[in-house]
C-alpha cells in the first residue's frame, strides 16, 4: 500500500514494519470509502457515542468525520 513500509529503515526491525503495516491496512480498510470518494478522519461518529470529544461535537453528522 504505502511504498514508505515497503523498505527497510536501518534501525527498524521486521516485527515493527509488520505492525506497521497491519495499523495502516486497518485504517485504509476502516476509514477509505472508495465508492464516496472519501477519507473519514473520525470513526465512529460522534452522534453514536457517549463520549464527549469537546467542542467538534458541535459540527454536523458527516461534516466532522
Amino acid at each position: 500500500m504505502l511504498s514508505t513500509l515497503n523498505r527497510n529503515d536501518g534501525g527498524h526491525d521486521e516485527n515493527e514494519h509488520q505492525r506497521s503495516r497491519q495499523a495502516m491496512d486497518a485504517v485504509y480498510k476502516r476509514l477509505v470509502r472508495h465508492d464516496d470518494l472519501l477519507i473519514q478522519l473520525l470513526d465512529p461518529p460522534f452522534d453514536q457515542s457517549n463520549l464527549n470529544p469537546g467542542y467538534i461535537k458541535g459540527y454536523v453528522p458527516g461534516v466532522r468525520e
